[in-house]
């Protein structure tokens, strides 16, 4: 079985270079877009090469798959801090469970309803925040057990939401994987057509 803690594989290079592309405020709406699908090509690129990959069998991968940018799912949120460091125990796809430090609630809108995200402080860098979420697309068209969000974590009121930067847990593409599973707090009852899909030949 693969390492636990490779199921954050998008906490490497990868995600750095999504930030650097997709999250600094852009001019037009075509940079934002032209530079999200490079910080794609990137993400399949390394998924293809990168020793960590969990891509069992590389010759039948045909690649990652996307819905198109969406500006409207880079949402502002409103930083609410937890005010406890207790642990918060999340299931994981082998029944075991892994502990996190709860950070904050991300408070947004969205069709003028609103809705909070619990995201959570990691081990592995504490520079950023992760968020396990589900929504209403989840088994029909994107993974059934949710996707993640990674978000660099900063000292403000106000942070950036985008789903744009949706990805899939690494247990998607190697069941060999431990991955956690959002918890009900993360429950969207909305479809996020924004961020990573089912890969390519699984839609």
């Amino acid at each position: 079985m693969k390492p636990q803690h490779i199921f954050f594989l998008g906490i490497t290079a990868t995600v750095v270079i999504i930030f650097f592309y997709a999250l600094t405020d852009k001019k037009t709406e075509q940079n934002y877009s032209e530079n999200l699908l490079k910080a794609r090509e990137e993400r399949e690129k390394e998924m293809k090469l990168s020793d960590q990959s969990p891509i069992e069998n590389l010759e039948e991968f045909e690649g990652l798959s996307y819905y198109k940018p969406d500006p409207n799912f880079r949402l502002k949120a409103t930083v609410e801090k937890t005010t406890s460091k207790q642990l918060y125990t999340i299931n994981r796809t082998d029944s075991s469970t892994v502990k996190f430090t709860a950070y904050a609630y991300l408070s947004f809108k969205w069709n003028n309803e609103t809705y909070k995200l619990l995201a959570f402080n990691t081990a592995e860098d504490p520079n950023t925040l992760f968020i396990p979420f589900t929504d209403a697309t989840n088994g029909q068209g994107t993974y059934e057990g949710g996707r993640y969000l990674n978000l660099e974590k900063k000292e403000e009121t106000e942070m950036v939401v985008d789903f744009n930067l949706a990805f899939n847990p690494s247990c998607v593409y190697n069941i060999n994987y431990v991955c956690p599973i959002p918890p009900r707090e993360n429950h969207l009852d909305f479809a996020v057509k924004a961020g990573e899909k089912l890969p390519i030949g699984e839609n």
